[in-house]
């Protein structure tokens, strides 16, 4: 049995986006994907924008229609949630098959934001780079390298504090 529509209770068309398949309805443009294959398509939809973003720019919400209720794929039970947990862009995840329904313009604004939090986070990253220092005084004149000084959990831990930085920056 084909997918339908959600919105417009039309067959939905099974295509691809990039590599990544999709079922899109030819009357409202909305798409149907697999969740584990989301990522991959907001990042090449992402890929020129890293380049040429303009870390200032602001993403306001978009209009969103409510929620889907039941999954398009499977008949099961969508939850609705923010993409990033950023309010700009609600989404409609099916908690049985893992399918996510994307309503027109959802996908360009997930690929904004997902663009502009890489890019962030490369500008980050390469702050603390420059700013780190490379070798820190020891007793007796010596000098050791950050990574002897801080025990591997200490480094995991300050990667995750960037990380949620990161995230928090994004929005």
């Amino acid at each position: 049995m084909a997918a339908v529509c959600p919105r417009c209770a039309v067959a939905l068309n099974h295509g691809r986006l990039g590599e990544t398949e999709v079922d899109l309805c030819p009357r409202c443009h909305g798409a149907l994907v697999e969740q584990k294959r989301l990522l991959g398509l907001v990042e090449w939809m992402a890929g020129e924008l890293l380049e040429h973003l303009d870390l200032d720019a602001t993403v306001d919400p978009l209009e969103d229609p409510g929620p889907v209720g039941t999954c398009p794929a499977c008949g099961g039970t969508m939850d609705r949630g923010g993409y990033m947990n950023a309010p700009q862009v609600l989404i409609d995840r099916c908690l049985d098959c893992r399918a996510v329904w994307l309503d027109v313009g959802e996908l360009g604004a997930m690929s904004l934001l997902y663009a502009r939090t890489e890019r962030r986070a490369g500008e980050l990253e390469r702050a603390y780079e420059q700013a780190r220092p490379r070798e820190f005084p020891l007793a007796g004149g010596r000098h050791a390298a950050l990574d002897d000084i801080l025990p591997e959990d200490e480094r995991l831990r300050f990667a995750v504090e960037m990380a949620i930085q990161v995230a928090f920056i994004a929005l």
